[in-house]
């Protein structure tokens, strides 16, 4: 059975100190914190990478990964790498390209593969794996598209170990079967999701609104998924850190809930 890890996405609070954010985490029981790149853990700015570092070890939250707006436009990944080894991170969040499957071109595409290739190649000697973002106006915006992307990429690396993989978010107003055929595509390819409630319009929900679509993805990723799975809260509503302990809350209930009926079938077939 999938063992799934829950954690917050700093960027959700960008006007937080570091100190506020980890303690946000502990105070919501939450085990790990993704590091955003453009407000609380700058690439090149060593004493915000300690800083976090430290907090966290103190504190007893783990690291789940650094998240960078590298596009894999040519621009070097060093900055990142090296920011992101300093802080301890396992894994840095990059972005596909800028623009979306269908509009890509078939050049474009072999380009960002082979730029992704390389960085990875780059990150992997430092021991860390990229990881790319699931998301529209890339080449990340379908699960067929993604699976095409990192198999692409896989076939232009040099260096063994450390293999691209994904996450996955909702796209805001996705329809349960759809999401769950992306998840049972992307299965064994995704280690971590980002976890929100969207209406179709982008507004942001309380988690706990979209249960029962959660509860059915989490069920579905439990079985023949990765041995583990960072849920990384995000998109809180209002923006608040209440809202972000009731979510952790809600989170927290589903994954009891998945335990509990796995611990039941298990009973039964024992």
């Amino acid at each position: 059975m999938t063992v799934f890890n829950t954690g917050l996405m700093s960027v959700t609070f960008r006007k937080l100190s570091l100190e506020d954010i980890v303690q946000l985490a502990a105070d919501a029981g939450l085990g790990k914190i993704s590091w955003s790149g453009d407000v609380h853990v700058v690439p090149g700015d060593d004493s915000q990478a300690d800083r976090a570092r430290e907090l966290c070890a103190a504190a007893g939250i783990g690291i789940e990964g650094y998240g960078s707006y590298w596009r894999a436009d040519g621009t070097p990944i060093d900055s990142i790498a090296a920011t992101a080894s300093r802080l301890g991170a396992p894994r840095i969040r990059v972005w596909a390209g800028s623009t979306g499957s269908a509009e890509t071109s078939d050049a474009d595409r072999i380009r960002i593969a082979l730029c992704i290739a390389s960085a990875a190649d780059h990150a992997a000697a430092r021991g860390i794996a990229l990881h790319l973002e699931f998301h529209r106006n890339t080449l990340t915006d379908t699960a067929e598209s993604t699976l095409a992307l990192l198999s692409d990429i896989a076939a232009a690396r040099e260096v063994e170990g450390q293999p691209v993989r994904s996450y996955w978010q909702p796209r805001p107003g996705i329809a349960d079967a759809p999401a769950l055929a992306e998840l049972e595509l992307l299965k064994g390819q995704v280690d971590a999701l980002h976890v929100f409630s969207w209406q179709s319009d982008g507004s942001r929900l309380p988690l706990g609104e979209l249960s029962a679509a959660w509860r059915g993805r989490l069920d579905a990723l439990s079985h023949g998924g990765a041995q583990e799975i960072d849920l990384m809260l995000e998109f809180v509503a209002e923006d608040t850190p209440q809202q972000l302990l009731r979510d952790a809350r809600e989170l927290h209930s589903w994954l009891a809930g998945v335990q509990g009926r796995h611990t039941s079938k298990d009973a039964i077939h024992g």
